[in-house]
């Protein structure tokens, strides 16, 4: 409304954005020795590469009793074959936040259903997920406040467990590619490296300062504190810089003046995750018992969740990287299992992020040869998207038409939700 125009004026200005936007420590030079440019050569897919698009896509409604009606479905599209899979259901989740987070991953448990369906009718290409795969490996399993679905996460993280060890089995390579991630794994990388060359000034050993640093990533509510009792001024801003938590595409955005791609790093997992790893190694039984306290009340659950439990230390680790395949663009952050590139190492062995020797041309030629600009920044994924989204309009007129037929609450149903 007008009136409030001048109120809108007084709270934003171009010196409050730019002040904003102002790093707190100059990254700059350490960019340009991490940032590796290419011309982008754009090919189209030869007759050989053979490539799997998976993606998923739901919708859910609060019914008048408080309960939850959902729909999830996922398809995976090849050259000649489509794979497709739905799942439904009727659940009560007093947590809104928590319902969105495993709406989530019950998406992401569909597409890794797809990939291994794919794998067992014989694909052997590459498998491209929309979106990461390293964050698909640190969840943390517990409890649902789902009702009637509490154990989901072991369920989730028995289907991924069998996705990762198959694709290493048969060496079919899995690919997650995300457009504009809020991940800042490269930011804290490069600050790292700067907090190293200034050890000796600041009196650390670089293990306390890898320490140091995870710390106050871990623990933002005391980090201010720790951050005023440092008295060098340049350590402080990368520890301010550190918390900002500010997207890596923004820092690639602000450097980059050519199409390329950052140096490829392995990632580490949070220090929270690698605590609740140490749990489940000293006592995979009390782990299960504390985080699936009402599942837990049956023992043939504790027996099968602490079988699935057990093997998540195990998991690979995640070699991550960000693409700009033009300065017109946004970049692309690719992930890819660690074992492609013939490194051996969980995930649980790695802390910070780490730069390694990774040859990533077969990746780079499968993200060029899918690659249609910036309003189609890979085919398969974007053949996948269109053909699973699942819109409001769809939903409502088909499956949740549907349910209120099966439910008997058809009138009153309809007398809600159209008024």
């Amino acid at each position: 409304m007008p009136e409030f125009i001048h109120l809108f004026k007084k709270q934003l200005s171009a010196e409050i954005i730019e002040e904003t936007l102002k790093p707190k420590i100059d990254l700059s030079g350490k960019f340009r020795e991490n940032w590796i440019g290419r011309d982008w050569i754009e090919t189209s897919p030869d007759a050989t590469l053979e490539v799997l698009g998976i993606d998923s896509s739901s919708q859910r409604f609060t019914t008048p009793h408080g309960g939850v009606f959902y729909v999830v479905r996922a398809i995976g599209i090849s050259r000649n074959k489509k794979y497709r899979e739905l799942i439904s259901g009727f659940d009560f989740c007093p947590n809104t936040t928590e319902e969105s987070y495993i709406m989530g991953r019950k998406r992401e448990w569909l597409e890794h259903l797809m990939a291994l369906r794919a794998m067992e009718d014989g694909f052997s290409g590459f498998i491209l997920f929309d979106g990461s795969i390293y964050g698909r490996e640190v969840h943390l399993p517990m409890e649902t406040s789902f009702a009637n679905d509490r154990a989901f996460m072991i369920e989730y993280f028995e289907t991924l467990l069998k996705l990762l060890e198959m694709s290493k089995k048969e060496r079919i390579p899995i690919v997650g590619i995300s457009k504009e991630s809020r991940s800042s794994f490269f930011r804290e990388y490069l600050l790292m490296q700067l907090a190293i060359e200034m050890k000796e000034e600041i009196g650390f050993e670089e293990g306390e300062l890898v320490e140091f640093l995870s710390n106050i990533l871990d623990h933002r509510s005391g980090a201010l504190k720790k951050i005023n009792e440092v008295k060098n001024e340049k350590f402080r801003g990368i520890l301010l810089e550190l918390l900002s938590r500010k997207p890596d595409f923004s820092l690639i955005l602000e450097h980059a003046n050519s199409a390329g791609y950052t140096v490829p790093l392995v990632l580490g997992a949070s220090a929270r995750w690698r605590r609740e790893v140490r749990q489940i190694l000293k006592d995979p039984t009390e782990f299960v018992e504390k985080q699936f306290p009402v599942s837990s009340q049956d023992s043939d659950f504790i027996n099968r969740a602490i079988d699935v439990i057990a093997r998540i230390p195990e998991m690979p680790s995640v070699v991550s990287f960000h693409v700009l395949p033009s300065t017109i663009d946004t970049p692309l952050r690719v992930d890819v299992i660690s074992w492609f590139f013939g490194l051996d190492r969980k995930l649980a062995d790695v802390g910070w992020p780490e730069r390694v020797n990774a040859d990533i041309e077969k990746i780079l030629k499968v993200i060029s040869a899918g690659y249609c600009g910036p309003e189609n920044y890979n085919i398969w994924l974007k053949s996948a998207h269109d053909a699973v989204k699942l819109t409001r309009e769809n939903f409502e007129n088909l499956y949740l038409r549907m349910f209120f037929e099966i439910s008997n609450s058809y009138k009153f149903g309809r007398r809600v939700f159209y008024g």
